[in-house]
């Protein structure tokens, strides 16, 4: 039987629920820690390795994308820019992504996740 694979949604909620444990965590408690951020990472992975079928969905890939180049957590890729140390075409082309998603969402009338 063929397993069907989560939505970007789905995994997005996983997500979230990691990244709040995560934030709960007292750097000071270092094993603990690093292992909410791993499954933080974990998370985000999933998302990029998922199919995206929605702007919405492609919105929080490019998202997930971030938070695994600079484990920065951000709400809108729009308005998001890149460190300034970590300024490699990568990240500024996710960033111009984004900007695109944003107003082809907006010209759209399509909610941006």
């Amino acid at each position: 039987m063929l397993k069907r694979s989560k939505s970007i949604i789905a995994l997005h909620d996983e997500f979230e629920r990691a990244h709040s444990a995560f934030k709960a965590i007292r750097s000071s408690d270092n094993k603990r820690w690093e292992a909410a951020l791993d499954r933080c990472h974990a998370a985000a992975q999933r998302i990029v390795k998922a199919r995206a079928e929605t702007i919405a969905e492609m919105l929080i890939k490019s998202r997930a994308i971030v938070w695994l180049a600079e484990s920065l957590k951000i709400e809108n890729i729009a308005t998001w820019r890149p460190n300034k140390l970590l300024q490699g075409y990568a990240s500024i082309g996710l960033a111009s992504l984004g900007r695109d998603l944003d107003r082809i969402a907006k010209r759209l009338n399509v909610e941006a996740a």
